[in-house]
């Protein structure tokens, strides 16, 4: 479970390591509250675990529920990666771990990433998986990333150190673990004025990435045809 703690006008989010749909609908009702907060407001995003910020889908849920599962979980993420994209507050990704597949498309739709120093790397695994990446999830690489540095994750499967991850822009920011929080807060704390107008910050924020919150956010839609096509081939 995701938990939401407080503190002042600074909120952290703590989520857990792998995405499945009950964890996305929890952590929508969580984001609900922070967007309803009056006043300045920023957001912190980390991980219940002390050595993986996320490592994506469930892939031992989709397993075990099947396909179609796997592909409500796709549009589900991609849902919402386009609801940060489009946050109404300052939102910063303190990244504890190691960020992989849909956890580090999570972390490139929040507006800021701190990564603490470590033997932590940022993937993409699908390819030697033998998945496909949506088309939302390539989207946001390929807005917040260089061309290259998305070549290499999606086509190579490249591993980026926390070292390399500052260098080619991966991440804002890299600190010693023990100041990771200090420091999210540090930034938080800079942020939430820019927080209280969130009526202009979203605004901004969909003008700056249009055509990618509009493209994961119509994800939703086909979620549901999604779950149409499976029930009718069920019956085949």
């Amino acid at each position: 479970m995701s938990e939401l703690v407080q503190e002042g006008n600074i909120f952290i989010l703590s989520i857990p390591i792998s995405f499945m749909i009950p964890r996305v609908e929890e952590i929508h009702k969580l984001l609900d509250i922070v967007e309803n907060h009056e006043g300045p407001t920023a957001l912190i995003i980390t991980s219940k675990h002390h050595k993986i910020f996320s490592a994506g889908m469930d892939l031992k849920y989709m397993q075990k529920h099947g396909a179609w599962t796997g592909l409500s979980i796709f549009s589900a993420l991609m849902g919402l990666y386009g609801r940060l994209l489009s946050f109404k507050v300052p939102t910063i990704a303190a990244l504890n771990g190691h960020t992989i597949a849909g956890g580090l498309i999570f972390a490139l739709s929040v507006d800021y990433r701190i990564m603490a120093r470590g033997k932590f790397t940022i993937k993409m695994t699908e390819l030697g998986l033998g998945a496909v990446i949506p088309r939302g999830g390539n989207v946001v690489l390929s807005t917040k990333l260089t061309p290259s540095v998305h070549r290499d994750l999606v086509l190579r499967c490249k591993e980026y150190s926390c070292e390399e991850a500052l260098a080619n822009n991966i991440v804002d920011e890299l600190v010693e673990s023990q100041d990771l929080m200090i420091r999210a807060r540090e930034l938080a704390n800079e942020l939430a004025s820019l927080g209280e107008k969130k009526d202009v910050y979203i605004c901004v924020k969909k003008s700056m990435y249009y055509d990618t919150i509009d493209i994961n956010l119509k994800a939703e839609i086909k979620k549901i045809e999604w779950k149409i096509m499976g029930k009718e081939e069920s019956k085949l």
